[in-house]
């Protein structure tokens, strides 16, 4: 596990208490500070998981819309907040895509959501008469569509690094590995064409439906699409059985088999015979 990232929060309430939706609502919108936020953030609350991600957004951008210091904290903390859980898929995409990021700190981030574990190490301020400095870690749950995100990122920044991560995904329990490999697969369009048949291959061997089904249109791009069809149609999941092509495979395959096919007359003509793609 990698260090813990550290960030200084004021933390004022106290794990023995319950907190009601009221409090925990009136608590973060009432954070007039980033420290504040955090302190609210990483504080124990009985809160059950919304899919509202344009609540923790709207956070995010009060704090970070005119201030990248520290966003990615933020953004990891909010990403991570049990309030949030099922709306991480959303919130994570929509603050990749805020501006307040910078390729830096997504880079961070991604980093983050795809260690076997995410801590936050806190310097706060203790409560009563007199404040104190105290530190603790935070342990955070990386949840998978934070997974999926992250290798889809670490991809696109670096394709050939599909591998190694699918490696260290190895690690992971079964459903944190399964979303990182789709995440994976997400970022096709990085990786160089001659390494997407593997890669396909790969995916089309996961245990994973989810993981299955993200591979079959990269198969549908260098095998076919009639080839992930018959594929499609044998797969003991229904989800990936009634997969159907997108308009845009047929085209992408037809385009790589062109290219392909050029190649290879381009390699089997004679030395000094002149090809149509030569300038």
């Amino acid at each position: 596990m990698r260090r813990a990232a550290a960030c200084q929060a004021d933390i004022v309430s106290s794990r023995s208490l319950t907190p009601s939706w009221i409090d925990t609502f009136e608590a973060l919108q009432s954070a007039s500070t980033v420290e504040e936020l955090w302190g609210v953030l990483v504080t124990w609350h009985g809160i059950r998981s919304s899919t509202a991600w344009d609540e923790p957004y709207t956070l995010f951008m009060r704090f970070h819309d005119d201030d990248s210091k520290n966003a990615d904290m933020t953004a990891a903390l909010l990403c991570t907040d049990h309030r949030w859980g099922k709306a991480a898929h959303h919130l994570i995409n929509r603050l990749s895509t805020s501006g307040a990021l910078d390729d830096g700190q997504l880079d961070v981030l991604a980093e983050w959501f795809s260690d076997e574990g995410f801590e936050v190490s806190l310097a706060s301020a203790g409560g009563g008469g007199r404040r104190r400095q105290r530190s603790t870690k935070v342990r955070r749950p990386i949840w998978p569509p934070l997974r999926r995100w992250a290798a889809r990122r670490q991809v696109e920044r670096q394709p050939e690094s599909w591998r190694p991560i699918v490696d260290a995904s190895r690690a992971l329990p079964s459903r944190d590995a399964a979303a990182t490999v789709a995440g994976i697969m997400d970022a096709v369009d990085r990786v160089p064409l001659n390494q997407r048949a593997a890669l396909a291959e790969l995916g089309l061997d996961h245990g994973s439906g989810t993981v299955r089904l993200a591979a079959l249109p990269i198969l549908a791009s260098t095998a076919g699409v009639c080839a992930a069809l018959v594929v499609a149609r044998r797969d003991v999941s229904a989800k990936v059985r009634a997969w159907k092509p997108s308009l845009s495979a047929d085209a992408d395959s037809r385009g790589i088999s062109s290219a392909t096919g050029a190649e290879k007359r381009s390699k089997d003509a004679p030395v000094g015979q002149a090809s149509l793609f030569d300038e």
